[in-house]
C-alpha cells in the first residue's frame, strides 16, 4: 500500500514541473511577441502614416522644445513645422519720469458766469488763471456774556436742580467739562452763564453749596453736591421756552454727570411740576 502511495506522488510532482515548464515558456513567448509588436508601433510613428521620414526642421524643433520630448511628443506635419512661428518681441512702452520735487502745472479755473452770459455762443469759453484758494477766514468771536436783570418789572426765577446720586458727589473736573460742553463759560459772579450770540445770558449755573461760585483755581480738585440751573425771567426767550431750553440742557447734564435731575424744591421732577413751572414762566415772561 505504502509503494502505491509513493508512485502516485512522484507521478504528480512531475506533472506538476511538467505543467510549471510549459507556463513559463507561453509567457517568455508572449514577452517577444508584445516586445516586438512595440518595435514596429514605434518605427511606423517615426516614419509617420505614410512611411515618410520626418524632415530635419521638425527635429530641430522637437529637440529645442521640452514639451515635444520622444516620449511624448506627436507627429508635425512638414508644412506645419516650415511655418512654425518664431519668437516675436512685444513693444515696450516707456512712460516719462516724474519727480517728487517737480511742480506739475495747476489746471486753468473756467470763468462758467461770463461764459453762460456771453452773447456770441460760438466762441471758445474764456478761461480764468489758476489762483490759491485764500484761507478760511477766522471765526467771529462770540460777545462774552451780559446778566441783565429786567428794570420795570421784579424778576422771576425758574431753576431745576441737578443733584449727584445719594452718598456721592460730582467731582469738580467732571462738572466743569460737562457745563463747557453744553457751552456754558464762567463769568460774572464765579458762575457759569450760558449766552446767546449778542451775549445775553440765557441761563446760569451755580454750586448747590453757598455762596454758589466757582473758583477755577480748585475747582477740579473740589467735590459739588450738585448745581442749580436757573432763567431769569423775563429773558432774551419767552417764559415757556426758558422752561423748555433748562429741562433740556438739565437733561443732558444729568445723563453726563449721571445724577438725578429735580425741581428748584429738590423734589421728583413729575408732569405736574413741569406744568406748573410752564405756567408760570408764561405769566413773567409776558407770553
Amino acid at each position: 500500500m505504502e509503494a502505491i502511495v509513493q508512485t502516485v506522488t512522484n507521478d504528480l510532482r512531475v506533472a506538476l514541473l511538467l505543467v510549471g515548464g510549459v507556463l513559463l515558456l507561453v509567457i517568455v513567448l508572449w514577452e517577444v511577441i508584445q516586445r516586438r509588436k512595440a518595435a514596429r508601433a514605434d518605427a511606423t510613428h517615426l516614419r509617420g502614416p505614410l512611411g515618410q521620414a520626418r524632415s530635419a526642421k521638425v527635429d530641430d524643433l522637437a529637440s529645442g522644445d521640452p514639451l515635444l520630448d520622444p516620449v511624448r511628443r506627436e507627429f508635425l506635419e512638414p508644412s506645419l513645422a516650415e511655418n512654425a512661428p518664431t519668437d516675436r518681441l512685444e513693444p515696450t512702452l516707456t512712460l516719462p519720469e516724474i519727480h517728487v520735487r517737480d511742480r506739475l502745472s495747476e489746471p486753468p479755473l473756467v470763468d462758467f458766469d461770463q461764459a453762460m452770459t456771453s452773447e456770441d455762443r460760438g466762441n471758445s469759453i474764456p478761461v480764468m488763471q489758476s489762483v490759491t484758494p485764500e484761507p478760511p477766514a477766522t471765526p467771529v468771536e462770540r460777545a462774552a456774556p451780559t446778566v441783565s436783570l429786567p428794570k420795570n418789572t421784579e424778576p422771576v426765577i425758574v431753576a431745576l436742580r441737578v443733584v449727584a446720586r445719594e452718598g456721592e458727589r460730582l467731582t469738580g473736573a467732571a462738572l466743569r467739562q460737562a457745563l463747557q460742553g453744553e457751552g456754558f463759560v464762567h463769568g460774572e459772579m464765579e458762575i457759569f452763564h450760558r449766552a446767546l450770540a449778542d451775549g445775553r445770558v440765557l441761563m446760569s449755573a451755580a454750586s448747590l453749596t453757598k455762596p454758589g461760585s466757582f473758583d477755577l483755581t480748585t475747582m477740579d480738585s473740589m467735590r459739588y453736591l450738585g448745581i442749580n440751573l436757573f432763567a431769569v425771567l423775563p429773558g432774551p426767550v419767552s417764559g415757556r421756552d426758558a422752561v423748555d431750553k433748562l429741562l433740556s440742557v438739565g437733561h443732558t447734564l444729568a445723563q453726563r454727570l449721571r445724577a438725578n435731575l429735580l425741581d428748584s424744591r429738590g423734589q421728583a421732577l413729575t408732569e405736574t411740576r413741569l406744568a406748573e413751572m410752564r405756567r408760570e414762566a408764561a405769566s413773567a415772561g409776558g407770553d
